[in-house]
């Protein structure tokens, strides 16, 4: 669907349709392949003037259909000469970098798990290191002595070396050893672009083309050193998109400046991924993409804050058991603040899909760093619930905030609020609200609730069917709790 997409907005919403209805018209009640699409299209394109004489459209998407990843493009302007130099590369989830590749050592405790008899096992945890003298503990050789093993026997077991290595998303390998750093994967790019000047949000079609016969494209008619730029416009190409350091700065001030709604929300949706991304990635200061994230106190749109706090909850979970965490919490309640400040009362659900959305992903955020009173706000409905005549059929609750109060409630509160949810689970007709319910009980803090939880989930008579296991399974190992003691 992204390729439909992207060939619509450059190539112009009448040139598609004529060349999709001309391709379905040829093609009736026959037989047709994807060159046959592209070769309409092209015809339609060249027509049109939409596309280069030099260019068809199957050179075009055969680069992007035929071969995996999306690009990475890097703009460095040329501030005196009013120009850019734009690169292209693959994008990678996770990069060779300082600290990372192969040269380096990396040591993980991993749970092994192994058998010898069908019914008496045993799991041993081996440290392997990477890089190092060892390459991988892999148990082999051990045979029983005994009918069964007892769990503190003292075993003793060979082991030989084997292929243990970082795990690198997207990263070609040599023989399983080395990582490969050489990818001659290349794209087609319709590069559209605006400015402070333009400011034109509307026009995706291509400016220029980045092709694969040669490393660096020449972009002209560059805006003047002070106004930034913005390659990309709506999104149109499934790519990530770098830019040199002063047009990042310019880019921070424009948003942070009180501005930022004029750039288009699709903009700044994929302005926020793309830092985030490239910062993970170290192709980025985290700097620079901590400044760009400092204008969400501006924002109101939903997009914006979904793609921001997704990124941000990688960082969260790595960050909550070290000492840089209240660093972290400082940050995310300086965004957060105006927003919660804004919303009044947990209760208090907007209008409109978006907005609805946007309150509840607050709510679970404020909720989460212990801001304002919401965690108050959630305990006092949860009651107001409990004490309830007839619970099944009055939930005070909103339907959009449930999860989140129901969690909250359960986190901060004890048996009581443990057993009420698990009644109410029971005897829930509604499927979605028993999904609710369900993760809502494996957020107690009380590790005895939670391996009760998992005791229920076993047992063959229970209230929970198996195929929503994996719904409480996931719900606990969220909880610090549960992912530290059960």
């Amino acid at each position: 669907m992204y390729i439909l997409r992207m060939m619509y907005l450059f190539l112009g919403e009448d040139v598609f349709r004529k060349g999709v209805n001309q391709y379905i018209k040829d093609n009736l009640y026959g037989n047709a392949m994807q060159d046959d699409l592209w070769e309409m299209l092209t015809t339609q394109a060249h027509t049109a003037g939409a596309l280069p004489e030099d260019l068809t459209i199957k050179a075009i998407m055969d680069t992007w259909t035929l071969q995996t990843g999306f690009p990475v493009i890097t703009a460095v302007r040329d501030y005196e000469h009013g120009t850019a130099t734009v690169t292209q590369k693959k994008s990678m989830r996770d990069r060779t970098g300082p600290g990372i590749g192969p040269a380096t050592t990396c040591c993980w405790h991993v749970l092994i798990a192994w058998s010898g008899d069908a019914w008496c096992r045993l799991a041993a945890v081996a440290s392997l290191t990477f890089g190092g003298m060892e390459r991988a503990g892999i148990i082999k050789d051990f045979h029983h002595q005994a009918a069964c093993i007892n769990p503190t026997t003292s075993l003793s077991f060979t082991h030989e070396l084997r292929d243990m290595k970082r795990f690198l998303a997207d990263v070609k390998t040599d023989d399983d050893d080395e990582v490969s750093s050489s990818d001659e994967s290349c794209w087609i790019i319709p590069l559209s672009h605006t400015n402070e000047k333009e400011v034109d949000f509307n026009n995706t079609k291509a400016k220029t083309w980045v092709s694969c016969n040669q490393t660096e494209t020449q972009v002209t008619e560059m805006p003047s050193a002070d106004q930034w730029v913005i390659f990309n416009i709506k999104a149109t190409a499934a790519m990530r998109v770098n830019y040199d350091e002063k047009n990042w700065d310019l880019l921070t001030k424009v948003l942070n400046g009180g501005k930022h709604e004029s750039i288009a929300v699709i903009n700044r949706v994929a302005l926020i991924d793309d830092v985030m991304h490239l910062a993970w990635t170290k192709d980025l200061d985290y700097k620079i993409a901590l400044g760009i994230l400092d204008y969400l106190t501006q924002e109101v749109e939903y997009l914006p804050w979904r793609t921001a706090l997704s990124n941000l909850n990688v960082i969260n979970r790595l960050l909550r058991r070290t000492l840089a965490y209240g660093d972290f919490r400082t940050f995310m309640k300086s965004l957060l603040t105006p927003l919660v400040e804004k919303m009044g009362h947990i209760k208090k659900v907007p209008t409109g899909n978006q907005a609805i959305k946007l309150h509840s992903l607050i709510v679970s955020w404020a909720s989460r760093m212990d801001m304002g009173n919401c965690r108050t706000q959630a305990r006092e409905l949860f009651h107001e619930w409990m004490e309830s005549s007839d619970p099944d059929n009055d939930n005070p609750i909103p339907q959009d905030v449930r999860s989140n109060v129901y969690c909250s409630a359960l986190k901060y509160g004890g048996e009581e609020e443990w057993s009420f949810a698990w009644k109410r689970y029971k005897k829930a007709n509604v499927a979605a609200e028993k999904m609710t319910l369900l993760s809502a009980l494996g957020c107690t803090r009380e590790t005895w609730l939670l391996y009760r939880l998992l005791d229920l989930a076993h047992k063959d008579d229970t209230d929970i069917r198996k195929q929503d296991s994996h719904t409480l399974f996931a719900s606990i190992a969220r909880n610090e709790v549960g992912l530290r003691d059960c």
